[in-house]
């Protein structure tokens, strides 16, 4: 006997956001970010329903209006169905307003009713199959592979978990998923971390200003990214305008400041620039560049047209939020968990910048690399990192000429692995790869300047 089939669903849910998504109809309104990252057109049992938000979704994703008269104007002129749909929404609205306080709820609703229908069929199938099957054996194991394709719908779906006794199956079938490293263009740093950088990863650099965090940040962006090609980046600049970014950009890919590289030497560096996209935004063209809200609905944005591979922040101590926070320390503790968060959801590496703002110079000059307590957003920043980076360049402070030109890096936090650190080599805004020990040989045993024999091919 088989089941009566009565589909789960609710006429007035899906109105209701529908409502609320052309009531707003903002595409840049976190609301609707987080609504078109959760809903798809399966989430609506209703035919017409459904095809008014892929309209609605079909806008969004083209960056226009999708307000009532805007999708009232895209619907076909013949289609009564969806003019009718469209019209008792709207006649609705103008009766009784809906708020969009609920909307959270609603869309959550709909996804749990969409799961809850395909259960449905699930276990529809389950018994027509097992009911026809001659194999009592072969009919048990049919009802036990759909009960648990079932429960995995409840489980990861539904209730975004996942059982440990799921894991340690999937751990013994060899099903289960490594975290993906991202292999680098820098070969110590790979070393370090066991092969490249853990993707999903929130990366804080913190420095004193002056010392060059900016173009580590470019550098590290370029190294992470240079080997993801199908993907792009973005660089959200709060000090300086997207033109500096750039200069410094194609400056580390020549090896060379930009103002003193020849024609050919710019032409080959803008080139190699050319082959990662980078979308930088600055606070002189966007004055909403410096709020993490539009830092966030930007990224989300961004990758529904294509892949991110880093998204940089330079730096923290500018980040604007709207929230309402008794202290900074909360306040610079919610943006960098959206930070994190971010990172996260749109399966890319991000990369804040943070200033120091106490002094280091109690400690010993070869320590003097920043650590946590250093900075002005220390406890959230070093909580929601998964690699916190301390630089420093020793001979703004040292006369030591074996410091000449050293770039130290200093991991205080790896979530991952154990601490470590590692030498850069830094001219004129650029940075090279040096073995372990460089710094401290006597250069003018070649008879060569710092330069020269700093950064000679070894």
């Amino acid at each position: 006997m088989k089941m009566k089939k009565i589909p789960n669903h609710s006429l007035e849910i899906e109105q209701r956001v529908l409502e609320n998504l052309m009531a707003i109809a903002i595409n840049t309104d976190t609301r609707i970010q987080q609504s078109m990252l959760k809903l798809n057109a399966d989430c609506f049992y209703n035919p017409c329903n459904a095809e008014i938000f892929a309209i609605i979704r079909n806008c969004f994703n083209k960056q226009e209006s999708f307000g009532f008269v805007d999708i009232l104007n895209l619907i076909p002129r013949g289609d009564d169905s969806l003019h009718n749909t469209l019209s008792w929404i709207i006649d609705n609205y103008r009766q009784l307003p809906m708020s969009d306080h609920n909307l959270e709820s609603d869309i959550d609703k709909l996804l749990t009713l969409s799961i809850v229908r395909r259960q449905v069929r699930l276990a529809e199938q389950a018994v027509d199959q097992a009911t026809e099957c001659r194999d009592v054996y072969e009919a048990q194991n049919i009802l036990v592979d759909k009960v648990t394709e079932i429960s995995n719908l409840v489980y990861r779906q539904s209730k975004h978990g996942v059982s440990n006794t799921e894991l340690a199956e999937a751990f013994y079938d060899g099903t289960l998923s490594n975290d993906l490293i991202l292999p680098t263009t820098c070969n110590v740093l790979n070393q370090q971390l066991g092969g490249g950088v853990m993707s999903k990863s929130l990366i804080t650099i913190a420095a004193g200003a002056g010392v060059g965090k900016t173009g580590f940040a470019i550098y590290l962006m370029d190294a992470i990214a240079r080997n993801q090609p199908d993907k792009h980046s973005l660089f959200f600049s709060l000090e300086m305008e997207a033109k500096h970014i750039w200069m410094r950009h194609v400056g580390i890919r020549a090896g060379k400041q930009f103002d003193t590289l020849t024609k050919e030497e710019r032409l080959s560096a803008i080139s190699s620039c050319l082959e990662l996209p980078v979308n930088i935004y600055d606070a002189a063209s966007s004055r909403a560049c410096n709020d993490i809200d539009f830092i966030v609905t930007t990224a989300r944005l961004k990758a529904m047209e294509k892949p991110i591979s880093v998204v940089v922040v330079d730096y923290l101590g500018l980040v604007q939020n709207k929230g309402l926070f008794e202290r900074n320390d909360l306040k610079q503790s919610d943006i960098t968990t959206k930070l994190a968060n971010l990172a996260l959801e749109l399966n890319c590496v991000v990369i804040a910048l943070s200033q120091i703002n106490r002094s280091s110079a109690s400690r010993a000059k070869d320590d003097q690399c920043p650590y946590p307590s250093d900075a002005a957003d220390s406890s959230g920043s070093h909580r929601s990192s998964t690699l916190w980076l301390g630089v420093d360049r020793p001979e703004l402070y040292q006369d030591d000429p074996c410091y000449r030109n050293q770039f130290v890096v200093k991991c205080r936090k790896n979530r991952f692995g154990g601490i470590f650190e590692f030498n850069l080599a830094f001219n004129e805004g650029t940075f090279a790869e040096v073995h372990e020990g460089y710094f401290r040989k006597p250069y003018a045993a070649k008879n060569k300047s710092p330069e020269e024999y700093l950064f000679q091919q070894e």
